[in-house]
């Protein structure tokens, strides 16, 4: 993505199921940072519970 872009993803939570994350609902607001500086930032719009096999590999292009 370019700086100003805008787009809708799918993140897997690091340490689900055994952490709830119970504050990932839709509605809240997050940041991106690397380091001290910040990156991205959105809110969430929903919320699926699903499994992944780890490690994640993105899409083929």
């Amino acid at each position: 993505m370019e700086p100003g872009q805008t787009a809708e993803v799918e993140l897997a939570l690091l340490f689900a199921p055994e952490n709830p994350y119970t504050e990932v609902e839709p509605g809240a607001t997050f940041t991106v940072r690397e380091g001290s500086k910040v990156v991205g930032y959105g809110e969430i719009l929903s919320r699926r519970e699903a499994a992944f096999s780890l490690p994640l590999h993105p899409a083929s292009r």
